[in-house]
């Protein structure tokens, strides 16, 4: 049996597949969740049969995968593979625990609570344990998205993730603020998708555009001004990102 613990995004995009794609799985979830899939969902680890697991998924915050990983290290068979999905903790963090008996699968993706991904089509990687590549492997369902990474290597990508993610959504944001009243996030959705459809077929300096692209210094001046006057905490982050795409992109 496959057990993953952890009932967000991650948690339950995986559970999920495991389930599609035949495998035994459960998934335990904190005690007041209310989630309803076609396999076992506990509220408690008393309730799940740990002799039965082969693999563990830990799909849960950071700073909770080690004192969970010590929780269960006391519990679970001594052939149990533990794995966990996170970008930025290294394998030996589990290694210290249950030896070479722990794995890393870390789906490059976005995921939202009952929001489901279409696996396949991002890269998966994974390290240590030979389990953590078979599981990466299924998972994917293409073997030319699942790749070795090592631990340092992952935390590159997981940096570079929040910058094309995570700042992307923060940035969209402050965008939505300045459309007011005329317009919202939305007022830009046409433009976010003629980027990504050109970055299908061109590098991201190929793609840029933008005053900062032309060194159009006139009205890169009157932007910051008007920030400067108007929303003083952006204008160092509109600077910032002007300066590097002059140094690196322009």
């Amino acid at each position: 049996m496959i057990l993953v613990i952890g009932g967000g995004g991650v948690g339950q995009n995986i559970a999920l597949r495991f389930h599609e794609l035949g495998d035994a799985v459960g998934l335990l979830i904190r005690p007041h969740q209310a989630l309803n899939f076609p396999f076992s969902v506990w509220r408690s680890l008393a309730e799940v049969p740990l002799a039965q697991v082969s693999v563990i998924f830990l799909t849960v915050k950071d700073s909770q995968i080690l004192p969970l990983a010590q929780r269960l290290s006391h519990q679970i068979q001594r052939d149990t593979v533990l794995v966990h999905t996170a970008g930025s903790v290294p394998l030996s963090l589990l290694e210290s625990v249950v030896g070479k008996q722990s794995g890393v699968v870390y789906p490059l993706q976005t995921f939202t609570p009952g929001r489901w991904v279409r696996w396949g089509t991002f890269p998966v990687f994974w390290e240590g344990h030979p389990q953590a590549e078979i599981y990466a492997n299924r998972l994917a369902g293409a073997e030319h998205q699942v790749h070795h990474a090592t631990s340092e290597q992952r935390l590159r990508l997981h940096i570079g993730a929040v910058f094309a993610a995570n700042f992307t959504n923060a940035l969209l944001h402050i965008a939505d603020t300045l459309a007011q009243p005329v317009g919202n996030w939305q007022t830009y959705l046409p433009l976010l998708q003629e980027v990504t459809q050109k970055l299908q077929g061109l590098s991201p300096i190929q793609a840029q555009t933008g005053p900062a692209k032309r060194k159009d210094d006139e009205t890169l001046h009157l932007h910051t001004n008007y920030l400067r006057q108007n929303y003083p905490e952006l204008a160092p982050l509109y600077e910032g990102l002007t300066h590097y795409i002059l140094q690196h992109i322009s």
